[in-house]
């Protein structure tokens, strides 16, 4: 396994909430990032990623959106946040 720091750096995982959106998000907030997820269908699935996420000690965001949604809700939300990110996912 890459050991990579991410410390102070943003992910968005669109499809978070399960699968292989989930694994990724949990394991960029392993390596220090602050990680936005967004789902469709399963807020609570969502809110259990979160969870596990923030156990990290960095902080998660969820949203429901459709990947149509993503771009604009993510600049009105997080203009400032978006210098950091150091990667968008989209499962």
């Amino acid at each position: 396994m890459i050991a990579i720091e991410l410390k102070g750096r943003k992910a968005l995982i669109t499809g978070g909430d399960s699968g292989l959106g989930a694994a990724t998000a949990k394991s960029l907030a392993q390596a220090g990032a602050d990680v936005a997820i967004t789902y469709r269908f399963k807020p609570d699935a969502a809110g259990k990623v979160a969870t596990v996420i923030r156990s990290y000690g960095v902080k998660a965001y969820t949203f429901r959106l459709n990947k149509s949604q993503v771009m604009r809700k993510w600049v009105r939300c997080f203009g400032r946040w978006t210098r950091s990110l150091v990667a968008w996912i989209s499962w």
